[in-house]
């Protein structure tokens, strides 16, 4: 778990969702539960940020910082929502949101 600096934190639960979690350091086949300690009022972009730190190789499949954009191989769903129904990347989190990593399929 990634200790925040800041005096004031919550925690958000993170869930990935295979093929995604072969690019967790080590590689799994299952789902991977864990919970990140970031920033009270930080938004969605600043736990991709953390996560960039802590999972570099999952978090640049996932969101593209220089760009601050998502790279388009995952949904990001937060509490059981699709991020850019609830405010995309400028979302606040709360002490308990859940953000799940889901891969994204293609093909037909």
């Amino acid at each position: 778990m990634h200790k925040s600096p800041h005096p004031a934190s919550i925690e958000i639960e993170i869930e990935v969702i295979p093929w995604l979690t072969e690019l967790l350091d080590p590689p799994r086949a299952q789902r991977v539960k864990w919970r990140e300690e970031i920033a009270l009022g930080d938004p969605v972009c600043a736990l991709l940020a953390v996560l960039n730190r802590s999972c570099p190789r999952l978090a640049s499949a996932v969101y593209d910082p220089q760009a601050a954009r998502l790279t388009g191989n995952a949904h990001i769903i937060l509490n059981d929502r699709a991020l850019e129904l609830v405010g995309g990347l400028d979302a606040l989190l709360h002490d308990g949101d859940r953000l799940v990593l889901v891969p994204a399929y293609v093909g037909g």
